[in-house]
């Protein structure tokens, strides 16, 4: 999956917004509040660590849960690019910044 600026927290960012994409069928640049709150705050060290991993972990079974409950069936690599398309998008609007995307 892509990383981006708008993830600070990467594996709870993106489970985020998974959540919010099969809960609502929309997606909220940067993450909505308030979580984005919590991202920043695991970001910044604000949250101990056992604390952040125990977020992580709830907002993954939360996603996986979603997931396996849904009837559809994903394009994976669609929905990716689809990603780092909205966030690039997102970024060059807000600041004229191109982020670095890495892909794992």
């Amino acid at each position: 999956m892509a990383t981006t600026p708008s993830s600070p927290c990467t594996p709870c960012g993106s489970a985020f917004e998974g959540i919010e994409l099969l809960t609502t069928r929309r997606l909220t640049l940067p993450v909505a509040e308030p979580n984005l709150t919590t991202l920043r705050a695991v970001r910044t060290g604000d949250v101990p660590l056992g604390e952040a991993l125990a977020l992580i972990e709830d907002a993954e079974r939360r996603l996986r849960t979603l997931v396996d409950a849904c009837a559809l069936t994903a394009d994976a690599t669609a929905i990716d690019a689809f990603l780092v398309r909205a966030h690039v998008c997102y970024w060059q609007t807000r600041c004229g910044a191109t982020p670095v995307v890495s892909r794992a």
